[in-house]
């Protein structure tokens, strides 16, 4: 039925006033009046430059990859990042793997982490949809969700099968979730959603990429952001003949709406407890450490930031530091986490408001095969 307006009005303001009323100031809003999306940084430089940030508040975002590919190591040092905002986790294990003295090598506080053991997929997510309202958490972790299994399956006979069964418990997860992330939103409490999953393969495809996500397709619609993982031991035998010490970490980022960078990143971290020596100075690298300065050094070139004159090198912005060579560059950044955090927060202020001036890395190997099969 055709609604009728007051003559010298404009009938969307009349409707956007009736709307507030009904619903509250921030039901309906000008494009303008919209907040910017806030970021939770990984501290993983290649990372953070390449997602425009980090990890979205008030969005989905899902890590993927094979076993191995440092998914949920990531996780946790987001959670790090929440926990020094003075902000609580929250960590819904459903694959039950979680160690305290592991989460502890990363960094984590303990007693500001909240973890939850459910015994099914229904009660994971009421938890990830519960925790989403509690206005002193700053991240929900779910590892992983393609492990969230409807109680109907385990309480069943082996036999007896439950086809769909996590994709639909996905559905009526994603929908609760993504109006909790809504509503909180319009208060003002910005959490992030960040889910893990696996990866399979569909039987009897022959062309493109076989490669799929368990829990139904919304979880590829639902997502803000989408970043696959890739990771390769690495072993140095100088520290361990034996165990990998690092992990060779690259990344593609297959969907993404919010602004980023670069579709590609790669990275070393360590995933062996030691210590590296840099000339005189000795650098303890934990779990979940990154060395980026190869990246770094990679970036100041690109961008003309490493000038030389008669005296030596100098970064710019540091013109007071004159370093001799270019390794003394990064052996300060190794070495000095006052120079690093300068460094980063320099560089990612540069890129992220010229829009990435510079290609990040070349893809590799794997990344350029994944690529490949999207554009077919």
């Amino acid at each position: 039925m055709p609604v009728k307006f007051p003559a010298g009005k404009n009938p969307s303001d009349i409707l956007c006033a009736q709307l507030k009323k009904e619903h509250g100031n921030t039901f309906v809003l000008k494009g303008s009046e919209l907040m910017e999306v806030e970021r939770i940084p990984l501290g993983v430089l290649p990372f953070d430059l390449a997602t425009g940030g980090g990890i979205p508040r008030s969005r989905m975002t899902i890590f993927n990859g094979p076993p191995g590919s440092t998914k949920s190591l990531n996780l946790l040092r987001a959670m790090c990042t929440v926990q020094a905002m003075g902000q609580r986790a929250v960590l819904i294990q459903t694959e039950h793997v979680f160690d305290r003295a592991w989460g502890k090598r990363v960094g984590l506080d303990l007693d500001k982490l909240i973890v939850i053991q459910p015994d099914n997929g229904e009660q994971a997510a009421d938890a990830a949809e519960s925790f989403l309202y509690a206005s002193d958490v700053g991240i929900v972790g779910i590892d992983s969700v393609a492990m969230m299994t409807p109680n109907n399956t385990i309480e069943s006979d082996m036999a007896k099968a439950n086809v769909g069964g996590n994709a639909q418990l996905m559905t009526k997860m994603l929908n609760k979730t993504t109006v909790a992330l809504s509503r909180q939103s319009r208060t003002g409490h910005f959490p992030a959603l960040v889910c893990i999953n696996q990866i399979r393969h569909r039987i009897g495809q022959h062309y493109g990429n076989p490669e799929k996500m368990p829990g139904g397709f919304l979880t590829e619609f639902a997502t803000t952001l989408w970043v696959r993982f890739y990771g390769k031991d690495k072993i140095v035998k100088a520290i361990n003949a034996q165990l990998p010490t690092y992990k060779e970490v690259s990344g593609i980022i297959k969907k993404y709406r919010v602004p980023i960078v670069h579709k590609t990143f790669t990275y070393d971290m360590s995933i062996l407890e030691h210590a590296v020596i840099y000339g005189n100075d000795q650098v303890d690298m934990p779990v979940g450490a990154v060395d980026d300065s190869p990246f770094a050094m990679h970036c100041l070139k690109a961008l003309g930031m490493i000038v030389k004159d008669k005296a030596g090198y100098f970064v710019t912005g540091f013109e007071d530091r004159v370093f001799k060579t270019l390794d003394a560059i990064k052996h300060a950044y190794r070495t000095e986490p006052v120079f690093q955090s300068d460094v980063s927060h320099m560089l990612a202020v540069h890129m992220l408001n010229n829009g990435g001036a510079v290609a990040l890395v070349e893809p590799t190997e794997e990344q350029a095969k994944e690529l490949a099969a999207e554009a077919a």
